[in-house]
């Protein structure tokens, strides 16, 4: 059985034994090492992607809308969080100003009986 690199001096350019080869080793990395693993490879493909000039603009432009997206589902995020804490600190403030108008009144009648 011939390697992918026995393929490649031939002069055997397909890419299923590379692909293969690629494969087998993420997935050994990923058992290894975990989740990282995938993150990592991910990394080496796009930067082999963005040091070829060929590729270069169209890896840029789809890596820069993915940015652009999470970018935008964080603000997104973190802005309907703070409408949601904006929200329960106006709540948690009126029920002690209530309280404590309710303590004061209380505090008063006493003091006149």
């Amino acid at each position: 059985m011939a390697t992918w690199i026995d393929n490649l001096r031939e002069w055997n350019y397909d890419l299923a034994p590379v692909a293969t080869w690629i494969m087998d080793t993420i997935d050994y990395q990923a058992v290894r090492y975990g989740p990282i693993a995938y993150v990592v490879a991910v990394l080496i493909v796009i930067m082999l992607l963005l040091s070829f000039p060929p590729t270069r603009g169209l890896t840029k432009s789809i890596c820069s809308v993915i940015f652009k997206q999470v970018m935008t589902y964080v603000q997104l995020v973190a802005s309907l969080l703070t409408v949601q804490l904006v929200a329960f600190l106006a709540r948690f403030t009126l029920t002690l100003f209530h309280k404590a108008r309710i303590w004061v009144v209380e505090t008063f009648r006493r003091a006149r009986e």
